[in-house]
């Protein structure tokens, strides 16, 4: 019964767009590319998005929530149960399979100066939808990170062996979440101070300024994050720096239990004002080179 009502919800889906098809179709050669729709209209600062066949999560930040929508109409269908102390930050998610999602609470805004840490926790939830239940869902495992010091985290990954990598935007570190909620170091500097970063990894302090169309363009005060976003592929973990301003990887596996010399290898060199003028940090856990 639930496939057939979710054939006949791609049909109505597909129904639905073909009048927009002609206005936003972009075409090449002939050739149409994608086209694009209003899906859903949300009055409040969204981040993070993950989903599976039959419904989308959205997060709220700001309103302390994920919402879940329905994937075929965009309507909201139902919520996220809070966690047992509620979301204080619900940033960034990823689906870890069908029925199955993993939230990231950053544990508040990010605070570099003063320096305040964050606290951030990684919740799985199991989920189901169908038109006779409506939606459903449970918190299953809860992962803290306050054993560890953290400035703030910009993206986590599941691995296939059941941990998880954290990142670190602001102290330039990588953390690893064991499969029993053990917290481990991955890459982390020698110590936290300034002097010790990790160039490649941490954040630039002071935004340079950047002059666009003649005119100098500077959010007062603003800071630039470092390690941000994570991805693996083929036993590699790619990382973007907008502070370094290049993707960097290291690999995977057997990795984690070795001892790697880091390359500070970038697209600016260290020292510079591009990079806040930090120093190296220890020989990490594991290697890191520019790509």
């Amino acid at each position: 019964m639930k496939t057939t009502y979710r054939s006949l919800g791609i049909v109505a889906l597909l129904l639905t767009c073909l009048p927009l098809y002609s206005q936003n179709a972009l075409l090449n050669g002939g050739g149409v590319h994608s086209f694009s729709y209003a899906y859903a209209k949300i009055g409040v600062p969204i981040a993070g998005v993950a989903g599976g066949l039959d419904v989308v999560f959205v997060g709220e930040p700001l309103n302390g929530k994920v919402i879940a929508l329905s994937r075929l109409t965009g309507r909201q269908i139902g919520e996220l149960p809070q966690p047992p102390n509620g979301f204080a930050l619900p940033l960034i998610m990823h689906s870890l399979g069908e029925g199955r999602l993993a939230v990231l609470d950053a544990g508040g805004l990010p605070m570099p100066n003063p320096f305040v840490p964050a606290n951030p926790i990684i919740y799985e939830y199991r989920y189901a939808w169908d038109l006779l239940r409506g939606f459903s869902a449970s918190l299953t495992r809860t992962v803290s990170f306050a054993s560890v010091l953290v400035g703030f985290p910009e993206d986590f990954v599941h691995l296939d062996d059941g941990r998880y990598l954290l990142s670190d935007a602001v102290l330039g570190s990588i953390w690893i979440a064991q499969p029993n909620g053990s917290i481990l170091p991955g890459i982390v500097p020698k110590s936290f101070d300034p002097q010790d970063w990790i160039p490649t990894l941490a954040f630039v302090p002071a935004m340079p300024l950047i002059t666009v169309n003649g005119y100098p363009f500077l959010f007062t005060g603003s800071t630039i994050p470092g390690v941000s976003p994570l991805a693996v592929r083929d036993g590699k973990v790619y990382y973007y720096s907008p502070c370094a301003r290049g993707i960097y990887s290291f690999p995977l596996g057997d990795s984690f239990r070795q001892s790697y010399s880091v390359s500070t290898s970038s697209r600016h060199s260290p020292g510079s004002a591009n990079s806040g003028g930090r120093g190296g940090g220890r020989t990490p856990r594991l290697h890191v080179q520019s790509v």
